[in-house]
């Protein structure tokens, strides 16, 4: 006897179409930049109408908020997937830099890069996501401590050792813009990788 597909609720429908307008908001600002992202072309790009849009999200604005927001948790609940590897031991120090290049890394960078211009001279902007990002940082910050605990690595160093992993990510991300060269960038992590036991004063695994 065949099983009947069980119906979505309203719910779960209201969360499907916003997860799509979301990651098609992802796509157009990481595309055209905060400025340019037009509803318009969110909306042809998640495939809804303009009023399905402004049903969910009243302004462009809200939904810039929530698109972040969205992209911000989505990294939030890897770095926790992690963060239990690490408790585990299941993952060192060069697999946290490796992670947190594959996490959305290009799209998470730039997105993060351009709304970051944006605040600096939109105070509204600035008191919405400002938030968002610390929350990320905050999460990022307890695994690196963690691990950092765990293989025995003061905490002032190691907070310099993340910083400057994070602005060397950042600034490999904004230089895609101008080079699209996969082997160009993964030969530079791969010597920040070989860097990192000197740099953090221990001896190579």
């Amino acid at each position: 006897m065949l099983k009947t597909r069980k119906r979505r609720t309203q719910e779960e429908r209201t969360a499907e179409t916003k997860a799509k307008i979301l990651n098609a908001t992802l796509d157009v600002m990481e595309e055209d930049g905060i400025a340019d992202a037009s509803t318009a072309a969110i909306a042809r790009r998640a495939g809804v109408s303009r009023g399905a849009l402004s049903h969910h999200y009243e302004s462009k604005f809200d939904l810039i908020v929530a698109a972040v927001e969205f992209l911000l948790n989505r990294a939030i609940g890897n770095i926790e997937k992690l963060s239990e590897q690490v408790s585990a031991g299941e993952a060192t120090i060069e697999d946290v830099l490796d992670r947190l290049w594959e996490y959305d890394n290009r799209r998470l960078f730039i997105i993060s890069l351009d709304y970051l211009s944006a605040a600096r001279t939109d105070e509204k902007l600035y008191r919405a996501l400002m938030p968002l990002g610390r929350a990320y940082q905050r999460h990022l910050d307890e695994i690196w401590s963690e691990l950092s605990r765990n293989a025995g690595i003061g905490q002032e160093k190691a907070t310099v050792v993340l910083d400057m992993m994070l602005c060397l990510m950042r600034g490999m991300c904004l230089h895609t813009v101008l080079r699209d060269d996969e082997d160009y960038f993964n030969n530079i992590l791969a010597m920040w990788r070989e860097s990192l036991p000197h740099v953090l004063g221990r001896k190579p695994a």
